[in-house]
């Protein structure tokens, strides 16, 4: 993430090889100078033009409900239109939700989150760590 003037003010890892046309925001984070002066917001609406032909965006809050900050961090996508996805889900053996931004898919993933995660993950992970990495109750 750069600013206009091409100051690098955060970065990004997304998963986005996927049968399904589908991509998993795996990592984010903006630098703390720049934290809390919209950079993230933008950031974010950065990877919805960019991602606009796919079927949608995942993210992971993980230790959601747990901790503050997982709320937080929930309230703060679905204040910017990601919607959970009805399932139980864990990442690293913490409760986390799993949310996507619908773009060109339907509303709701659920009936397919399961095969897109796997899918995905199957590019980054060995076959024998997916389930205990991303795991649905």
């Amino acid at each position: 993430l750069k600013d206009e003037k091409g100051t690098e003010r955060g970065y990004a890892v997304v998963y986005k090889h996927s049968l399904y046309h589908y991509a998993l925001l795996a990592y984010m984070g903006v630098y703390p100078t720049f934290r809390g002066q919209g950079a993230a917001r933008r950031f974010l609406e950065l990877l919805r033009e960019r991602y606009a032909d796919r079927q949608g965006l995942f993210l992971e809050v993980t230790d959601y409900p747990g901790s503050e900050h997982g709320r937080q961090l929930h309230d703060f996508y679905a204040s910017l239109g990601w919607r959970d996805v009805n399932c139980d889900y864990s990442t690293g053996g913490v409760a986390s939700a799993l949310m996507c931004l619908p773009l060109r898919g339907p509303a709701d993933p659920t009936p397919a989150a399961r095969l897109i995660l796997r899918e995905l993950y199957a590019h980054v992970l060995p076959e024998q760590l997916i389930d205990r990495f991303s795991h649905f109750g």
